[in-house]
């Protein structure tokens, strides 16, 4: 990094989380050694607080099949509650390509939209289209009524080399 840094003296790195550690990022992004903070080529800029109301729901219990019970849970908000946009954040292309599948099995009005980097520019790009009249086009479009799922799981290849080779495993 310190290499790069002498050659691009205008480099700009805006680091974005909710959970780093910001202090050890600034700490390690520091040039300045003096005390005089007018000089600090690092900063934290903290954004606090929600612009909307959040509420927090769990499962009764751990379930077996989170894909499943992600894409059933999709199927019973669409169901139930006013109409609106779902999003939902999965570990990997892998449960994402199951979740669209199983969204759309049977009759179904449902219109997932897979994203990720993997994809096509233009599928890429069908998150951006309006799903109602007059919908901005340059943002992602959601309903007055909007969900966000989060299974809190993640995703690691891990491999032992004396029984097996590389595989995925989620926690």
């Amino acid at each position: 990094m310190d290499r790069i840094k002498k050659k691009r003296t205008d480099l700009k790195i805006i680091i974005s989380s909710a959970t780093l550690d910001a202090q050890a990022f600034k700490d390690f992004f520091e040039d300045n050694k003096t005390k005089n903070r007018n000089k600090d080529t690092a900063v934290i800029l903290s954004v606090e607080g929600r612009q909307y109301p959040v509420e927090v729901f769990y499962t009764r219990s751990a379930v077996r099949d989170y894909v499943a019970a992600v894409a059933q849970t999709v199927q019973t908000i669409h169901e139930t509650m006013p109409p609106g946009d779902v999003l939902v954040f999965m570990t990997g292309r892998e449960e994402i390509d199951k979740t669209v599948h199983l969204l759309t099995q049977g009759d179904t009005d449902l219109s997932p939209m897979p994203l990720y980097a993997g994809l096509p520019v233009q599928q890429q790009m069908n998150v951006f289209k309006p799903t109602s009249e007059g919908a901005p086009q340059n943002q992602p479009y959601f309903d007055p009524y909007f969900l966000f799922l989060y299974p809190s799981y993640v995703s690691c290849r891990r491999s032992n080399q004396r029984t097996e080779g590389p595989r995925k495993q989620t926690y």
